[in-house]
């Protein structure tokens, strides 16, 4: 027997399907693109890679939709460069962060880079 929750979660996140209640984002990549715009100028994806400590090519494959495996690790380290919730990154469970909360912490970590180099 098909679970319904479990095809209406891979049809909204993996193929745009329905979006969830009250997240206007039907994947991970729409989520991504939304939270690197938040910040002032647009954080790069290289930007966001140095922050999560993932590889750039990764994100650029995960906001394509071309990347379908994603790690627990990967979320949880894209979601903590945000300072949002694993579950709302990856399947839009809950509320997303402030645009105004997902900025300071985007800002502080680009002060702490330049702090580096």
């Amino acid at each position: 027997m098909v679970n319904a929750d479990a095809v209406e979660f891979c049809l909204t996140n993996f193929i745009g399907g329905a979006n969830f209640v009250g997240v206007p984002h039907k994947t991970i990549a729409d989520r991504l693109r939304t939270l690197r715009g938040y910040a002032v100028p647009k954080l790069s994806a290289r930007e966001l890679a140095k922050f999560a400590s993932i590889a750039p090519s990764h994100v650029g494959l995960i906001e394509a939709g071309g990347r379908w495996r994603i790690s627990a690790q990967t979320v949880w380290r894209l979601a903590g460069a945000f300072g949002t919730t694993m579950d709302w990154l990856f399947a839009g469970a809950g509320v997303g962060p402030a645009a105004a909360a997902v900025r300071v912490r985007i800002d502080e970590a680009r002060r702490i880079a330049r702090k580096e180099v």
